[in-house]
């Protein structure tokens, strides 16, 4: 795992499987900070199925749930009211793109 101490520029790198104590702004990554501590569930949408195997392993692996890997556009817009992710994690070069419709 690789961690950046400041998200908007990587001035200090971590690498390890646990992060230093208090390095992460707002709490773990990958939990909600209400009072039930669920872990936040995460739609990827991308059509390179490496990446997105190793996106789905990198965001387990700190502690998010992965609410689904969709490939397009189209299946990702159809999918998210029954999915209902809490984040959504998208390419934003999927292949042809979402369809214009008439």
């Amino acid at each position: 795992m690789i961690l950046f101490s400041d998200m908007s520029r990587a001035s200090t790198v971590h690498f390890g499987s646990d992060p230093p104590a208090g390095r992460w702004p707002g709490g773990e990554p990958g939990f909600d900070n209400s009072a039930h501590g669920q872990k936040l569930r995460v739609l990827i949408v991308e059509d390179e199925l490496f990446v997105a195997m190793h996106l789905e392993s990198v965001l387990e692996e700190i502690g998010f749930q992965i609410a689904a890997i969709l490939s397009t556009g189209e299946s990702a817009v159809k999918q998210f009211p029954l999915l209902r992710p809490d984040v959504v994690l998208m390419d934003i070069n999927l292949g042809k793109g979402i369809a214009n419709s008439p």
